[in-house]
């Protein structure tokens, strides 16, 4: 068994990286096989490439906070306690105030937010289109 390793330099590397990739796992390789250890390399290398070159944003803070309430099976009541009143989480939620140093750490503590998550800029309110 012979297999090549290859790097991505390119957009254009990347693009028959990804082809290839569709190509082996459509053929269902059996494990230990050729095609299966390509497919291993080839996703690697595909990682790494992402990771440089297509770095994902962290989320908007009221994001993180909406998905782990939803993951956790809560509704925005339960910040109530966390933020101290319904009028802050309605500011918090709608953009309006951004989060203080000490909601982020009862957020973190109360619902396991990452700190890193809750950090980043609150993305301006949205209007709503006429």
């Amino acid at each position: 068994m012979r297999i090549t390793v290859d790097t991505i330099e390119s957009e254009r590397g990347y693009k028959r990286a990804l082809a290839e990739i569709e190509t082996l796992v459509d053929q269902d390789p059996r494990h230990g096989s050729a095609a299966a250890a390509r497919l291993d390399v080839l996703g690697a290398i595909v990682a790494a490439y992402e990771q440089e070159h297509c770095p994902i944003a962290p989320p908007d803070p009221v994001d993180a906070i909406l998905f782990h309430l939803n993951r956790l099976g809560e509704d925005e009541s339960a910040l109530i306690r966390v933020m101290g009143s319904r009028t802050r989480v309605w500011e918090i939620l709608n953009r309006r105030r951004p989060l203080s140093l000490g909601m982020i750490r009862n957020l973190h503590a109360s619902f396991g937010i990452p700190v890193t998550s809750l950090l980043g800029p609150v993305e301006p309110a949205r209007r709503a289109s006429l």
